[in-house]
């Protein structure tokens, strides 16, 4: 699947003006770029790395690319050095940045009514396979499904962890190093 990058400040829906499509897949184009550049948002996951929401929303958005009607897309991302190289720069983010931004994110994203468990609000990634069947429908529990694997493709670029499990994303989510 080709990708979408968009740049731009605030609602992703409005970073329209700016974008450029690549034929390279998300998960290869987050792993060139999260180095240099801020990520605002990856796939469906709104600042992947930082949990805390920054005054400036301004930053690049990676997302499933679908191109105008009748336009085929043949560029690289590399194509996109020039236009790229123009945009801000972000901090360096180092390996702790990067767990402990993504485990606030995971708990931002992961817990919410759905997630409630005799009353008690817990993490997706806490809830056996039997808890989640019993208090989910299987629609919702897709929607997690999906966020649960974007994380894993973060983890997976980001952290270089071969083919990350939940229990991955469960030692990230409760402060520990994930394994290498």
């Amino acid at each position: 699947m080709p990708t979408e990058l968009r740049y731009g400040r605030g609602d992703i829906n409005n970073m329209r003006t700016n974008n450029r499509f690549c034929v390279e897949e998300p998960k290869d184009v987050l792993g060139q770029l999260y180095k240099d550049f801020r990520i605002h948002r990856y796939r469906g996951i709104f600042n992947p790395f930082f949990d805390k929401k920054p005054h400036d929303l301004e930053g690049l958005a990676i997302v499933d690319g679908t191109p105008p009607r009748g336009t085929t897309i043949t560029g690289k991302l590399s194509e996109y050095e020039g236009w790229l190289n123009t945009l801000k720069l972000k901090p360096t983010m180092s390996k702790s940045l990067i767990v402990n931004g993504l485990a606030g994110v995971m708990q931002k994203e992961l817990t919410d009514q759905f997630t409630k468990v005799k009353g008690k609000l817990r993490n997706y990634l806490e809830l056996s396979t039997r808890e989640r069947k019993r208090n989910m429908s299987e629609d919702v529990r897709d929607f997690y499904e999906i966020k649960v694997a974007t994380f894993k493709e973060i983890v997976e670029v980001t952290l270089d962890i071969q083919d990350p499990t939940e229990e991955d994303l469960r030692d990230i989510l409760a402060g520990k190093n994930p394994r290498k």
